[in-house]
């Protein structure tokens, strides 16, 4: 360090350092080691003495200068060998600070990925599920029958076809297009932990090896898993296009089924679900496979409980969000006066049929008369519900 181009500013701040310098001294030219390792550490924290020369200010290149006696006084007042023990205890505390502080923002990005993930599989299980336990795999079994029954007339199945398709939307927009959205946000997710994990690289302290290999090995199945969870995505994307081929076809042909689907519609319904089963066994085989491996370390890394913990965590937020796995299904009868002026009938005869029989309960002065009026009037409109709808749409409800 020289005089030369030295501004004001610099000047100044350089008779700050040395005007600190007298007052941590304090005129105290007998210090005991322990002080000298506190002024060292204050030093340390004004300048960073592993940068060149040319790479700091005037101000810090002085302090750099202090650093380098104050250690040739701890070096004169321990000796070589314990100055070297304590400089490398001293570098390991500070490289185990420095894991801390990045191991929190690991442990940050690892813990959403992990429950995006879950939330996918959750998400993923209802969508795939094809028994009546999906309410939209049961509906639009219900909705398609009806779309295909021959007794109806064609405008009940173009009906019936719209409402398909309006079922079809609703569950893209609950199940397909929320899949996709964490499918956006994993991928934003892991490019950050991939470069706080590269962080790691430059930190070597006995013990911390073995966590990062961990959370490598983590990252790399989740990854996998997150492939797996795509090949699903897609699986249920070409599922819902091909429940839409078939009420396209009826209501192109004004609701007339008795002709046969083109050629070209066949073909597609037909590729359309060899697509759909080939990607769903594909991501079923590779999730499986992966599992058996990712589990173990999952809980490694997480807990045992992670699963239960996610578990509460994702009904929480459904139940925050008010999102109902059931499928409300359009009812295209709502849409006719007469059907409206049916249902006020219908409550009308529950009205009259209840007051009637409290009257004669009344009149007898019976609780048994109450009670055997009340289930036949039940019975009756209950039969007449399911017989209106059985009529009417082909179907009990």
């Amino acid at each position: 360090m020289t005089n030369k181009n030295i501004s004001e500013k610099d000047k100044e701040e350089l008779e700050g350092v040395i005007e600190e310098i007298q007052a941590l001294l304090a005129g105290d030219d007998k210090m005991n080691v322990k002080e000298i390792f506190e002024l060292r550490r204050h030093i340390e924290s004004k300048v960073d003495v592993e940068k060149p020369d040319s790479e700091l200010t005037p101000s810090e290149q002085l302090w750099k200068i202090i650093h380098k006696s104050v250690d040739d006084l701890l070096s004169k007042s321990m000796g070589p060998d314990k100055k070297q023990y304590t400089d490398k205890l001293a570098k390991d505390i500070k490289e185990i600070s420095i894991y801390q502080i990045k191991l929190a923002s690991l442990i940050e990005h690892s813990n959403k990925i992990d429950y995006l993930l879950f939330q996918q599989m959750a998400l993923l299980g209802v969508a795939t599920d094809t028994s009546n336990n999906n309410e939209y795999s049961r509906r639009e079994k219900i909705l398609t029958d009806a779309m295909l029954d021959k007794n109806l007339i064609n405008e009940k199945r173009i009906e019936n076809a719209n409402a398909v398709l309006k079922l079809a939307d609703v569950y893209e927009k609950i199940s397909a297009d929320k899949l996709k959205e964490i499918i956006i946000e994993l991928s934003e997710e892991f490019s950050i932990f991939e470069k706080e994990l590269e962080k790691y690289s430059d930190i070597e302290v006995e013990g911390i090896t073995p966590v990062k290999e961990d959370y490598k090995k983590w990252l790399e199945l989740s990854q996998e898993s997150y492939l797996a969870h795509i090949l699903a995505t897609n699986s249920i994307t070409k599922r819902i296009e091909t429940d839409r081929i078939l009420p396209r076809a009826v209501i192109k042909n004004k609701g007339n089924i008795s002709n046969n689907f083109s050629e070209q519609e066949t073909n597609e319904f037909a590729q359309n679900i060899a697509t759909y089963t080939v990607l769903l066994q594909k991501a079923n085989e590779k999730e499986e496979k992966l599992r058996k491996e990712l589990e173990p370390l999952r809980k490694k890394i997480f807990g045992d409980n992670i699963d239960n913990d996610l578990s509460e965590k994702f009904s929480r937020e459904q139940n925050n969000n008010n999102q109902s796995p059931i499928i409300k299904v359009y009812n295209p009868l709502e849409d006719k006066a007469w059907f409206r002026f049916a249902k006020v009938v219908y409550i009308g005869l529950w009205v009259i049929g209840f007051g009637f029989v409290a009257l004669m309960a009344y009149a007898e002065e019976s609780f048994w008369t109450l009670i055997a009026g009340s289930i036949i009037v039940w019975v009756i409109l209950s039969i007449l519900k399911k017989t209106f709808y059985y009529i009417i749409l082909g179907r009990s409800n």
